[in-house]
């Protein structure tokens, strides 16, 4: 699959970029996801109570990885298959992701960035302190 090319449309997104060229660590990166606000594809309708979530899964060899987005505009790419989008806060995504799954930001983007399962379990267990 041919990945899309990737134009920053917000401050996150900008760090993304700086990030792949190698003018920004990924532990920085990291920090900046965390107090993002990120979008979520999900296959059927959300409701307010959080019911209903089912998270557009993409294979990362070393498990499930959950298919995240730096900008609302970025999940249409994937909308055939996940027509609803969540909005949720970086901290509150990232610790809310099952033990065993990863996460995978932009997918099918050149800007994307995948967190294998283990690296996920770092970082949650970072943010809970």
């Amino acid at each position: 699959m041919q990945l899309l090319p990737f134009e920053p449309q917000n401050q996150l997104e900008v760090a993304i970029v700086d990030a792949r060229a190698g003018g920004r660590s990924i532990g920085d990166l990291i920090d900046l996801l965390v107090k993002a606000n990120l979008y979520i594809s999900s296959k059927r309708e959300v409701m307010e109570s959080g019911n209903g979530f089912e998270p557009l899964l993409l294979d990362g060899g070393g498990g499930p990885l959950i298919a995240f987005f730096s900008s609302l505009m970025r999940p249409e790419l994937h909308r055939h298959v996940a027509k609803y989008v969540l909005q949720m806060n970086g901290r509150e995504f990232l610790l809310r992701i099952p033990v065993n799954y990863g996460a995978i930001l932009n997918p099918g983007y050149i800007t994307q960035l995948i967190i294998p399962p283990e690296s996920l379990a770092d970082i949650q267990s970072n943010l809970k302190g």
